[in-house]
C-alpha cells in the first residue's frame, strides 16, 4: 500500500507550490522563495527553504543554504536557525510550545524578506474508542470500523485532520485508507453543497467544528483492511495507530486545498478544460506553508488485542 505521512505529503506538493498550477509555458515569471514547515509542540523547529526556477517551463527548485532565518514570538527574537548537513534550518535550543503564536522571517540576498506566522493549537484528547473488525465490504474491499469520542474545545475555532497508521512487524509504516459518512467530516459551500473534491475516502479526513453539536463528539470512521494479510495471520502482528491532529487554520486550509487539487489533477474532465486551483500558502513575499499542529496518538489494535487509549511517548 502507498506509504504516506504528513511530512511526506507536504514534500510531494513542493512542485505544485512552486508552479501554483498555472498552466502556462515559456513565460518568464518572478522567482520565489519557498518555505515549508509543519511544526508541533515540544520539538525543535525544522524548515526547508528553496528557490523556484526562473520560468514556468523550468520549475526547478534550488536549495538555499545561506539564508538568515529567525524565529520570533510576540515581536521578540527567540532563536536564529542553523543550516544543517541534512539541508534544513532548525532551532538547536528552543522547542516550540502550544497556544503560542510564532513568526519566522527569512532573508535571502536579492529577495524581499519572507515572513509567515502561525500557532500550535492545544492538544485535543481522545476519550475512548471501540473497534469492530471486518464488518463492512465497500466496493469489494474490506473495511473495519473504529468509533471514538473526543472533546472539542468550546472557547476557540478548531480544525482537525485524522489518519490511521499501521506499523507492521518489520517496522514498516503505512497510512491506511479511511472514510466516513459522518456529517461533520464533509465540508459544504455557501449553497449547502459538498465542497469540490472533499471526498470522504482517502488517507486522511479533514474537517472543522462547524457541524459539531456538542463539545463531546462521537466519530465513526472505516479503515481499509488488507484481507489477504489478515487471513495470513500477519495482520495480528501489526500495530494500528489513530492520529488525531488538532491543526492551525493555516494547515487546515493548506490540506483542504491540496485535497481539492489532487482530485482535479486526477480528474479527466478538469484536465481537458485546463482547470487549475491554487494551493493555499501563508508565506508573505514567497510561497509554501508555515503551520502548527498538535497530535493525540491512540493505539487501538496491538497484536490482535483491543487496548484502551494509550499515549505513546
Amino acid at each position: 500500500m502507498k506509504k504516506i505521512n504528513l511530512i511526506i505529503f507536504l514534500l510531494l506538493f513542493i512542485f505544485v507550490a512552486c508552479t501554483k498550477e498555472v498552466n502556462l509555458n515559456d513565460i518568464d515569471v518572478e522567482q520565489y522563495i519557498v518555505v515549508n514547515s509543519l511544526f508541533t509542540s515540544n520539538e525543535y523547529l525544522t524548515v526547508n527553504i528553496c528557490k523556484t526556477g526562473l520560468n514556468l517551463a523550468n520549475p526547478q527548485i534550488t536549495p538555499v543554504t545561506d539564508a538568515g532565518v529567525v524565529l520570533w514570538s510576540n515581536n521578540e527574537e527567540i532563536e536564529k536557525l542553523t543550516h544543517d548537513s541534512a539541508g534544513y534550518y532548525s532551532t538547536k535550543f528552543y522547542k516550540l510550545q502550544e497556544d503560542k503564536e510564532y513568526t519566522i522571517t527569512v532573508d535571502v540576498d536579492g529577495f524581499k524578506q519572507v515572513k509567515a506566522t502561525s500557532i500550535i493549537p492545544e492538544k485535543v484528547p481522545i476519550l475512548g474508542h471501540n473497534v469492530e473488525i471486518h464488518n463492512k465490504i465497500i466496493e469489494g474491499n474490506y473495511f473495519s470500523t473504529l468509533e471514538f469520542t473526543f472533546k472539542d474545545p468550546v472557547n476557540q475555532k478548531n480544525y482537525y485532520i485524522i489518519n490511521i497508521n499501521i506499523v507492521e512487524h518489520d517496522s514498516t509504516v503505512y497510512d491506511e485508507i479511511i472514510r466516513s459518512d459522518d456529517n461533520f467530516f464533509i465540508s459544504y459551500d455557501e449553497n449547502n453543497h459538498p465542497s469540490l473534491g472533499l471526498d470522504n475516502s482517502y488517507f486522511y479526513l479533514i474537517f472543522d467544528d462547524v457541524n459539531l453539536n456538542s463539545n463531546t463528539t462521537k466519530a465513526t470512521i472505516n479503515y481499509f483492511t488488507n484481507n489477504n494479510i489478515y487471513w495470513n495471520n500477519e495482520d495480528t502482528l501489526a500495530t494500528k495507530i489513530l492520529k488525531f491532529h488538532n491543526v492551525s487554520k493555516d494547515m487546515y486550509l493548506y490540506y483542504k486545498s491540496a485535497n481539492i487539487l489532487e482530485v482535479i489533477r486526477n480528474e479527466p474532465i478538469f484536465n481537458q478544460t485546463n482547470y487549475y486551483f491554487n494551493l493555499y500558502s501563508n508565506i508573505q513575499n514567497g510561497i509554501g506553508i508555515f503551520a502548527g499542529y498538535n497530535t493525540t496518538i491512540d493505539t487501538f489494535l496491538l497484536n490482535g488485542e483491543k487496548y484502551n487509549c494509550v499515549e505513546l511517548k
